[in-house]
């Protein structure tokens, strides 16, 4: 019987070398942990604001919330 403990690494998906150190190192000092690495290809959320009313100056809003009054 083995009785020596032994890291194990799961890595699921495409990483890079740093993404697969910091895994590793996580899992020798006993910790679990779910690491996900950023996409390069990251797409920028649309900053087109929405007439709710379908009236423009209808909608108020501020800081993305809409105010009612």
């Amino acid at each position: 019987m083995k009785t020596d403990n032994e890291t194990i690494g799961l890595l699921i998906g495409k990483a890079d070398a740093a993404t697969k150190d910091i895994c590793w190192s996580l899992a020798k000092e006993g910790i679990s942990a779910i690491v996900k690495q950023k996409e390069t290809g990251t797409t920028e959320p649309d900053d087109v604001s929405k007439q709710w009313s379908g009236q423009p100056g209808k909608d108020l809003f501020f800081n993305g919330w809409k105010l009612l009054f």
